[in-house]
């Protein structure tokens, strides 16, 4: 089934190569197909968007083809209309490429570092179970990935790459350094995965018994179904019994004369 779906999307992509010369359009059809698959296939819990990601130091990344969102995200737009999200409410990113080349690669690497400059705020009422390993590289800042339709890139030259990107500093003293992009999914050709230090829920041994680290290729014609299953073992899963939008609700407001009801009475305040 997700092979037949691989190939419905090539022949989207050949359509709008026919039809469009503007790459900006060519692109945006693109991104439309691989929002739509999402939202169709992904489990129902969750969103799929495209826009901006903002944290509550107000840090924010730039524009994204996709973001997907879970039910702690205060409000929804609908799949192809850009909007602004709290990082909180956000599980994962991705870059969408027509042809992914060593320039277009570069930029998603420039967007995924940008991106990996926000922090998640966790609240202490906030429950999840993870691994310490999928707790540094996923909880802090959701996950990021490329897909492509197409690529120029050798896979030799696509894992050196990656291999040698520099890690996103954290904004925050003492915290974690975070890997600009998380994996990589190449239509028709093969799935590039960062497996970190091999401790997370995604791992994979050797036949010597130890577990692989770091970037890993394979080379598989059903790169849909291994992108879904990645996003559904990568995703962070946290209960929040409170909201976490209430910090942003007065990101950049002055509080002037207020309202407040103790015991049933109204009474005027100023709080500031």
């Amino acid at each position: 089934m997700f092979r037949a779906l691989e190939r419905q999307l090539q022949v989207a992509l050949d359509k709008s190569r026919a039809a469009f010369r503007h790459r900006g359009i060519k692109g945006s059809l693109v991104e439309d197909e691989i929002r739509t698959f999402l939202s169709e296939h992904l489990p129902r819990s969750s969103n799929v968007g495209t826009g901006e990601v903002i944290d509550i130091t107000g840090t924010r990344s730039g524009q994204l083809d996709v973001i997907i969102c879970g039910e702690d995200q205060p409000f929804r737009f609908e799949t192809n209309e850009a909007g602004l999200y709290i990082v909180e409410g956000v599980t994962a990113v991705g870059e969408v490429k027509s042809v992914l080349t060593t320039g277009e690669l570069a930029k998603a690497i420039k967007s995924g570092s940008q991106f990996k400059q926000l922090r998640v705020l966790h609240d202490k009422t906030d429950y999840f179970e993870a691994k310490e390993s999928d707790y540094k590289r996923f909880h802090n800042c959701p996950p990021y990935f490329v897909v492509a339709f197409d690529c120029e890139v050798v896979k030799e030259t696509l894992l050196e790459r990656l291999s040698l990107m520099p890690l996103a500093s954290s904004p925050r003293p003492h915290g974690v350094d975070l890997s600009p992009i998380d994996a990589v999914f190449i239509l028709g050709k093969g799935v590039a995965i960062n497996f970190g230090d091999g401790e997370g829920n995604l791992r994979f041994k050797y036949h010597n018994g130890t577990y692989v680290t770091g970037w890993c290729w394979w080379d598989t014609d059903c790169v849909l179904a291994n992108l879904l299953m990645w996003l559904h073992a990568v995703m962070p899963r946290v209960h929040r019994p409170i909201s976490p939008s209430p910090p942003y609700m007065l990101m950049g407001q002055t509080i002037g004369q207020a309202t407040s009801f103790i015991g049933g009475n109204a009474r005027n305040s100023r709080q500031s």
